[in-house]
């Protein structure tokens, strides 16, 4: 759970339990596995935490004790607003609401592309708020101010 007040993620069992020692991710800073305003969280097939760290305008990749491993930088636009991030295959999605689109990155941090602009029409966003990728990879996009959810194919260059 990313707790974006005291800038940390706590990890808990699936039966709602706070895990011991390692069920705090993080301080409060802007070091290599430091956060600070941590919002969005994804976990890939291997067991990587990639997490939206906001204020540091940074996506961080962390193992699941908490160790860093690496970060790429994200638009200052991501900052104001709080981005969301999913992981699916070989891709990692990450919302840019005050842009009203979805960028895609490989999962070494390269930008490869993305979609989306302001609107109400399909492919179109208004303050997309939420992701997540589906066990065939599909894209779930949560286009808040449109009240709606959009599923799109995976990603492919």
């Amino acid at each position: 759970v990313a707790d974006t007040g005291t800038s940390r993620v706590v990890k808990y069992s699936r039966g709602g339990e706070k895990v011991g020692e390692i069920g705090e991710i993080g301080r409060r800073g802007s070091g290599p596995g430091e956060l600070n305003g941590p919002v969005g969280l994804a976990i890939d097939e291997d067991g990587l935490l990639y997490e939206a760290d906001v204020d540091n305008r940074r996506l961080q990749v962390l193992e699941r004790d908490g160790r860093y491993v690496r970060a790429w930088g994200i638009p200052e636009s991501h900052a104001a607003e709080g981005s969301r991030v999913a992981v699916g295959g070989e891709w990692v999605y990450v919302t840019d609401l005050p842009r009203h689109r979805v960028l895609v990155y490989e999962k070494g941090g390269e930008l490869v592309g993305g979609w989306g602009r302001e609107g109400g029409g399909e492919g179109e966003f208004r303050r997309p708020m939420g992701i997540a990728v589906g066990p065939d990879g599909s894209v779930y996009v949560a286009d808040s101010q449109n009240n709606r959810i959009q599923k799109f194919a995976p990603w492919s260059e």
